[in-house]
């Protein structure tokens, strides 16, 4: 057995491995959320579950894409002119760090928001509204989600009139 290949025909060995790996993987991230979450209440911070589930996700995304990029796109990276591969690595790194950063303290209420919000902007583009005048010199796409969901909120109880009055009085 060890020291000496055992035939597996490939179309057994494929989903073997590949199933083996997935519940490894699904085991670790399983032992890893337990371990944050008493972490978490241990020092009286937030324990709501889907955010827990939603900061291991991103961590892991976040390892894998730069587990990617150190190991098995080097081949790819190293195709580059010479200055690239080094700039490269580095906007790698800089930009899942950022991603990371700005993913970490994302909630499903915000994400909810956010989308809502993007949905909204589209809506009110399609009204062709004179939203400088309205906006103080701003754009529609220039709001914060949290302003087009409050807009997102209030809108459909007002008549057209009113609509703008309350847009302009609350910005």
């Amino acid at each position: 057995m060890l020291g000496q290949p055992v035939d597996i025909p490939k179309i057994l060995a494929v989903p073997i491995t590949l199933g083996l790996f997935t519940f490894g993987a699904i085991g670790i991230g399983s032992a890893l959320e337990d371990i944050y979450k008493a972490h978490q209440h241990r020092h009286h911070q937030q324990t709501d579950p889907l955010i827990i589930r939603h900061r291991m996700f991103t961590l892991c995304t976040f390892f894998i894409f730069n587990f990617f990029f150190v190991f098995s796109g080097q081949s790819f990276i190293q195709l580059l002119p010479s200055p690239l591969p080094g700039l490269f690595k580095v906007l790698i790194t800089v930009s899942s760090s950022l991603w990371l950063y700005r993913t970490w303290q994302r909630t499903p209420s915000r994400y909810q928001r956010e989308s809502l919000a993007s949905r909204l902007r589209k809506q009110l583009k399609k009204l062709n509204l004179d939203s400088a005048k309205f906006l103080e010199g701003r754009t529609i796409d220039d709001l914060s989600a949290d302003e087009v969901y409050l807009l997102a909120l209030v809108l459909p109880d007002l008549s057209q009139g009113k609509r703008l009055q309350t847009y302009k009085a609350m910005l």
